[in-house]
Formats: C-alpha cells, sequence, structure tokens
C-alpha cells in the first residue's frame, strides 16, 4: 500500500490516498486459434504421369516405375482422405499399358530368337 497526497476538490485540503500496488498481474485471456484445415495432398502426381508417358514412348521399364509410383501415392491419398489427381491416374493407366507392352515386346523377342537358334 502506498500512502499519496490528493486535494479534495471542495475545499483543496490535502487529503491521504491509499493506493494498493498488487505484484501480480492479471492473468492472461487464453487466446482462441482459429485453426483452417487445409487437406493435404501427397506430391508426385506429375512424375507419375511424365514416367507412364516416357515408358509408353521411349521405355518400358519407366511405365513399371510409374505403376509402381503410383501405387505408394494412391495409399499416401488415402491416408490423407484425399482423392488422388486425375494426373496420376492417367500416369498409372499410361504406366499399366507400357508395361504391357514390354511385356508383349519382351515375349516377342524371346518367341522371334528362339525359333531361329539351331539346336547342334
Amino acid at each position: 500500500m502506498i500512502d499519496s497526497l490528493a486535494t479534495c476538490p471542495k475545499c483543496n485540503a490535502p487529503v491521504h490516498q491509499k493506493t494498493v500496488v498488487l505484484d501480480d498481474e492479471p492473468a492472461p485471456r487464453p487466446i482462441r486459434r482459429v485453426v483452417r484445415r487445409v487437406a493435404y495432398r501427397p506430391d508426385g502426381a506429375a512424375l507419375i504421369f511424365v514416367f507412364g508417358l516416357l515408358g509408353l514412348l521411349m521405355c518400358g521399364v519407366l511405365g513399371i516405375a510409374a505403376w509402381i509410383l503410383s501405387a505408394g501415392y494412391e495409399r499416401r491419398c488415402r491416408q490423407a482422405g484425399v482423392s488422388p489427381e486425375s494426373l496420376a491416374t492417367a500416369g498409372k493407366i499410361l504406366g499399366i499399358i507400357a508395361t504391357v507392352f514390354t511385356v508383349v515386346q519382351i515375349l516377342f523377342l524371346m518367341f522371334y530368337f528362339g525359333l531361329f537358334v539351331r539346336v547342334y
């Protein structure tokens, strides 16, 4: 408690005032935070599409890689609760087609070279 002098507004006489000083600060108000949840979408859809396209046009092994990558991408999307991007789905389909073409080419080459091999 601190004594301080003040003047009376009616008679201008000095008056003792007692002021209470608290050492403790008032408790802060809880901060109310607004949290917006943004849907998490895994990365990699464009890479899957590029691998599927290159697998179909150039190298069949990339089609297999696109198919494998798309399986992991779809699993991560299911865990996040979102649907996979259409670009990734297109890459998966291209990867499947490229894989089928690669298998057909390998079987054709095995059949073609197998017919012309002479056994002595």
